[in-house]
C-alpha cells in the first residue's frame, strides 16, 4: 500500500504581514549596527526631535542640524519583490 504524505498549505503573507516583517528587521539590523559602532569607538548620526545629532561611544550627543520641517509624511507605496 502506497504511503500517504500529508503536506500543510503554506499561506502566501499579506502585503501588510511582509511590511510588518520588514520593518521589524530594519529595527533589529539598525540597533545591531548602532551597538557595534559604538562599542568599537565610532559614533553615530541620527534624528532626534527636530535635530541631527551625533553620538559618540562615551555617550556625549553634538547636535549637527535643527531642522525646519523634521516630519516629513510620505506617500505609502508598495513594492512586490
Amino acid at each position: 500500500m502506497p504511503e500517504m504524505h500529508h503536506h500543510k498549505t503554506i499561506k502566501e503573507p499579506s502585503i501588510e504581514e511582509e511590511s510588518a516583517l520588514l520593518r521589524r528587521i530594519g529595527v533589529i539590523a539598525t540597533r545591531n549596527a548602532v551597538n557595534d559602532a559604538l562599542s568599537n569607538g565610532r559614533p553615530v548620526t541620527y534624528q532626534k526631535g527636530d535635530k541631527i545629532v551625533r553620538e559618540y561611544p562615551d555617550g556625549t550627543e553634538e547636535v549637527l542640524k535643527t531642522l525646519d520641517r523634521p516630519f516629513v509624511k510620505l506617500k505609502q507605496r508598495v513594492y512586490r519583490i
